[in-house]
């Protein structure tokens, strides 16, 4: 009796062979887009930067707000990288997303440590909308592909990668705060580099990969889930102690940053035990198509309605004209073509069926996310007309002297200054 067991995992080959299955997964592909949007939140820790961009160039508050609509600008208007993901392959994106990122803060950087001549507000403007619509690139490589790849799951898949991009922040600030510690200007150097580098050595990973279905998929996520809500917990608890402790020292820091990169790296744990359990399933498969008798090592299939080929085990699917699909249901997961959508709905009218406003409907396929945007630009747009409204309304606030009085010695009535040990006891 020929078994599959770790034994064949521990030899030369058989390792290579898994590692390079482990870097080619979906899993590990997962993983990468988990690494991307950890730090794609440049943009939620403007305020940690900008008063060193204030200072340097020595602008007012209008200026800098008028910068910071800029920032927002870049960071929502995601449509260029969404029609460059149309027409190119996934590398291009992730590639102009790095070089964007880098040229956009890396010319911010040089600007406040006046490595460069001063630039003009226009430019400074460019150079932050440039960095921060790199995040739409990182995010569109990173979180569409993840979407696509697991069909099933992909409300699971959203959110987790969503919750990742919300912890970026806290992430690239305890990471400045070890590597450079108040040195605000140098964290614009780390965010620089930070996205670029990871989004360029995930280029070979992240793809459109063949659909394996599996049964125990969102459980796998869940996984992911509770290694990021431990995350975040952590994170959590070290800003509050630092909040508390009056001194922070270097090494209690480079501790701290230590504990965060390995739970961040903690999902990859999972990925290496999941493409292990597949890997010992295609051997198996391999096996008993030679005729060989072996211990089974079960796998999880997805319950159909129908009877369904084993996932792991089918080709690739050929691609097929439109016109040929015209009749044919689309598998769990995937969207509808739209000859496809105009036959459901004709089968529909036939069946004395029709799709009444306001009832609870379901939102499937291209009709789902063309509602989404739609929503979603009509209420970026509405926030940035408000935020115009304020800055005009408020520019001439922000263009005076705002903490003058703070400074103005409290004078008495017969003119003479009260000092403030004075106020004090006067209070008492």
């Amino acid at each position: 009796m020929e078994t599959v067991n770790s034994s064949s995992i521990k030899s030369g080959h058989g390792v290579l062979q898994l590692l390079w299955k482990v870097y080619r997964g979906r899993w590990f592909m997962a993983f990468s887009s988990f690494l991307i949007m950890s730090a794609a939140g440049a943009t939620y820790i403007f305020g940690v930067y900008s008063t060193d961009i204030k200072s340097s160039l020595g602008y007012d508050q209008t200026t800098l707000n008028l910068i910071s609509f800029f920032k927002d600008l870049g960071a929502n208007v995601g449509i260029l990288s969404g029609l460059i993901n149309e027409v190119t392959p996934l590398w291009v994106v992730l590639s102009i997303g790095a070089t964007m990122n880098f040229l956009g803060y890396f010319m911010i950087w040089l600007s406040v440590t006046s490595r460069i001549s001063k630039p003009q507000v226009w430019q400074m403007c460019l150079y932050i909308c440039i960095g921060a619509n790199s995040q739409a690139f990182a995010t569109t490589g990173a979180l569409v592909t993840c979407v696509k790849n697991f069909p099933e799951t992909r409300g699971v898949v959203f959110g987790l990668l969503k919750g990742f991009i919300g912890l970026s922040g806290a992430i690239i600030t305890q990471l400045y705060l070890t590597f450079y510690g108040d040195d605000s200007k140098s964290l614009i150097l780390l965010i620089s580099v930070l996205l670029a580098g990871i989004s360029l050595l995930s280029v070979h990973t992240i793809r459109i990969m063949k659909v394996v279905r599996q049964m125990n998929e969102l459980k796998v996520f869940y996984n992911f889930l509770y290694l990021s809500l431990i995350l975040a917990g952590f994170l959590m608890t070290i800003i509050i102690v630092e909040k508390t402790v009056p001194r922070f020292s270097t090494n209690e820091y480079i501790g701290s940053s230590v504990l965060i990169i390995l739970l961040l790296f903690s999902p990859l744990l999972v990925v290496v035990n999941e493409e292990i359990r597949l890997w010992k399933f295609e051997k198996q498969f391999e096996l008993s198509k030679s005729g060989t008798t072996m211990e089974a090592t079960a796998i999880e299939l997805p319950p159909n309605s129908g009877p369904e080929p084993d996932p792991i085990l089918t080709a690739p699917r050929r691609s097929q004209s439109c016109f040929s699909t015209m009749f044919q249901q689309p598998n769990r997961g995937e969207d509808f073509t739209m000859l496809q959508a105009l036959e459901a709905d004709k089968q529909m009218k036939a069946l004395g069926l029709t799709r009444t406003e306001g009832k609870a409907l379901s939102c499937h396929g291209v009709l789902c996310y063309t509602r989404s945007f739609i929503i979603i630009t009509a209420t970026t747009i509405f926030g940035t007309l408000i935020s115009l409204v304020l800055v005009w309304r408020t520019r001439k606030f922000y263009k005076s002297d705002i903490y003058k009085k703070f400074r103005e010695p409290q004078v008495s009535e017969s003119g003479n200054d009260i000092p403030l040990s004075g106020l004090r006891d006067a209070a008492k």
